[in-house]
């Protein structure tokens, strides 16, 4: 990781960071601020994979699986942004599932390291069960749907924490100058 990148991450962390106050000191509009927050993430990820693809990615190999996969998060941002109006518990579900299937991720992920001896194998995995903790959480007090703010928030402390961490770690790669 070049020292941009490390910086570019501590900048993200600490705005994480201020999202993350933000919702926590006006838990009544916290709904409408995660929702807001969510879809513009979404957008901007999406845009940026989008630009990534038509300058570079559409020549690589499986250079459309990029596509494919920011045209979902375009969608997913859109939709987002359409169900502004639902209930706040049927949120609470929308979000939890999203933090599960990534904790479902992060543990495949952490399995799949274990198998070829990485040293990152038990970090991926306790991030996974972390994150499906979270979820479970969630799901649980789904009839509190005043909720929603504090579970998102402690989602964006703890990926802020990660990526703090991350930008922190030393490089395995020798860059040649």
């Amino acid at each position: 990781m070049t020292k941009l990148q490390r910086i570019k991450n501590l900048i993200i962390a600490t705005l994480m960071i201020l999202c993350a106050v933000i919702l926590l000191l006006d838990p009544e509009d916290g709904y409408n601020i995660v929702l807001i927050i969510f879809e513009i993430s979404l957008l901007a990820t999406s845009i940026r994979g989008l630009v990534y693809y038509f300058t570079m990615a559409r020549h690589m190999v499986d250079g459309r699986v990029v596509l494919y996969k920011n045209l979902l998060l375009f969608d997913l941002a859109l939709f987002v942004g359409a169900i502004m109006d639902i209930p706040a518990s049927i949120m609470v579900i929308y979000l939890s599932l999203i933090i599960g299937f990534a904790a479902v991720i992060d543990i495949m992920y952490g399995i799949q390291a274990k198998k070829v001896k990485s040293k990152i194998w038990l970090g991926k995995i306790i991030y996974g069960v972390v994150e499906l903790a979270i979820c479970i959480v969630s799901l649980c007090l789904i009839k509190k749907p005043w909720i929603l703010p504090y579970v998102y928030a402690l989602v964006l402390i703890y990926h802020a924490v990660i990526k703090a961490v991350e930008a922190f770690k030393k490089t395995a790669i020798v860059y040649v100058q």
